[in-house]
């Protein structure tokens, strides 16, 4: 704080108390102010970060807690042929009725709940929709073989791509 900082704020301070202040006083002012900011700081963060904590760990439970019927087919296991393949190639198969869809995503979710959770593993909470996905899957295949109007020239990039 340079000379013309501390003249200004002498007189600031001279305006609002009505007396003037000797540099000494204002620098104590201005250091229990600047004391009472941090420990208010302090003490909102560790708030904010308690509260923080104990939403993740309400969430945690949620998760864990939750049961999945995906996970219990016999399809839930570690399917590692098609991790390699491409948006483009899962299209493909689906519409060429050489991939099982429902049973791909099975796979998916097993691997997503097995190795996800991993301490190294996604550094994120996220809400696990596996059976929803998996409903998803036996609807498309469904569509798939009793529809021929879908084809590889008409049907979406993603179609039959678990996202």
């Amino acid at each position: 704080m340079n000379n013309a900082q501390i003249s200004r704020l002498q007189s600031l301070i001279a305006d609002l108390t009505g007396q003037r202040m000797d540099l000494a006083t204002v620098a104590t002012a201005i250091f229990l102010v600047l004391v009472a900011r941090t420990l208010i700081g302090q003490t909102t963060r560790s708030q904010f970060r308690k509260h923080y904590e104990s939403m993740i760990a309400r969430a945690k439970r949620e998760r864990d807690n939750k049961r999945h019927g995906v996970l219990e087919t016999k399809d839930a296991q570690d399917d590692e042929s098609k991790l390699d393949w491409t948006g483009s190639d899962i299209r493909t198969a689906v519409l060429e009725n050489k991939l099982d869809l429902p049973a791909h995503v099975a796979s998916l979710a097993w691997r997503c709940r097995t190795y996800g959770r991993q301490e190294d593993g996604v550094n994120a909470i996220a809400e696990e929709l596996y059976d929803d996905a998996y409903a998803a899957a036996v609807k498309y295949k469904k569509y798939v073989t009793e529809s021929k109007s879908v084809t590889k020239s008409n049907a979406p990039p993603l179609f039959g791509v678990p996202i």
